[in-house]
């Protein structure tokens, strides 16, 4: 179970903390593989060195790994290469990358002989506050997103802060969204005070105090439910338009709208059938629009494509027979699981989103 205290928000003066469970695990002779992208190995492997103080002991494990290529054949990659050099029972796989990584690198250490260690540095907020926390591993299958996977919480999560200075502000912002979520299932107080933050300053994005707000909200109710029975769906707010809008762009090769700013919209079209369902006051969805919106504009789709990403909520985990099972708001703050919407229903909250606010705006 992923809890609190499996995760450990850290910073420069704290590298020792670190390399002691490190050195133990050299001390019992256990091989330790390190899974990174290009990207992580040139910009963050120096980072956690340079807070080690000393250069690695581990066998790296170096693949092109993005989203689209977040499947089975890199899952083999990984596979023969721990084969390769050896890797037994007892080695440890650290996954050092976002969220693709943490999902990818926590699959292939659960399979890998039955299940070895793995222990999570995420490197970008969004895997901070949400893919590194909660125990969820996954692959995609057949261009549908997150189709393969297992419950499967690392030993230890390790954040580091000095991590996401080398991130551009739209990673950042991507994650924003997903904080702006836990506000809005979880904490009314906490929404305020993100809305009221400068987006256009980093610093106050990457504020540690809101990482770790983040991460006991989700931990918190991940400790409850680690297997999503029932109080962990509420943290699919926002996530089950989201990701059948995010699967239709992956399917067109839009990749240029992030993860984040679908889930964005995701929660204005589920605020929106919050509203329909009588659940949450139209004064109070006003304010989520608004704010919303301010930070993430809703881009193009073209109505014949609203059939196409209806279409993908078939591959929806949280489907249940024919039907749709959503997360919706009763208030700021207080999320509803278990809300079952009509097809016809899930077309008006596309035509709100992708015309009728778009007509406000002119």
């Amino acid at each position: 179970m992923t809890t609190i205290e499996n995760i450990l928000l850290t910073g420069k003066n704290e590298g020792q903390t670190i390399l002691s469970f490190l050195k133990k695990y050299n001390a019992e002779q256990r091989k330790i593989f390190v899974l990174c992208n290009p990207t992580t190995q040139k910009q963050c492997l120096p980072i956690l060195e340079q807070l080690l103080q000393t250069k690695l002991s581990a066998q790296l494990i170096v693949l092109p790994i993005e989203e689209s290529t977040k499947d089975i054949n890199t899952c083999n990659q990984i596979w023969k290469t721990l084969l390769d050099f050896q890797a037994d029972r007892k080695s440890v796989l650290l996954c050092l990358g976002g969220g693709v990584i943490c999902d990818i690198g926590g699959f292939v250490a659960a399979c890998f002989k039955r299940g070895i260690e793995h222990i999570l540095f995420p490197t970008t907020l969004m895997a901070q506050i949400d893919a590194a926390i909660g125990g969820k591993t996954a692959i995609n299958f057949c261009n549908e997103k997150n189709q393969i996977g297992l419950f499967a919480p690392a030993t230890r999560t390790i954040i580091l802060p000095e991590f996401l200075e080398t991130l551009p502000r739209q990673e950042l912002l991507s994650a924003f969204a997903e904080m702006l979520k836990h506000g809005l299932i979880a904490d009314r107080n906490y929404w305020k005070q993100l809305i009221n933050i400068n987006i256009n300053n980093i610093e106050e994005i990457t504020n540690k105090e809101l990482i770790l707000q983040s991460i006991k909200i989700k931990t918190t109710i991940c400790a409850k439910d680690i297997t999503e029975d029932n109080e962990r769906k509420k943290l699919n707010f926002g996530h089950t338009i989201g990701h059948a809008i995010e699967a239709y762009l992956l399917q067109h090769n839009a990749s240029r709208i992030t993860h984040g700013h679908c889930v964005a919209i995701g929660m204005i079209a589920e605020t929106f059938l919050s509203q329909q369902k009588r659940l949450l006051s139209s004064d109070k969805c006003n304010i989520i629009f608004q704010n919303l919106l301010s930070f993430f504009p809703i881009f193009d789709i073209r109505p014949n494509d609203y059939e196409k990403i209806v279409a993908n909520l078939q591959f929806d985990k949280k489907r249940v027979g024919a039907n749709y099972n959503f997360t919706l708001l009763s208030d700021i703050g207080v999320a509803e699981i278990n809300q079952q919407v009509e097809r016809e229903d899930i077309f008006k909250a596309l035509v709100f989103c992708f015309e009728t606010l778009k007509e406000r705006k002119k």
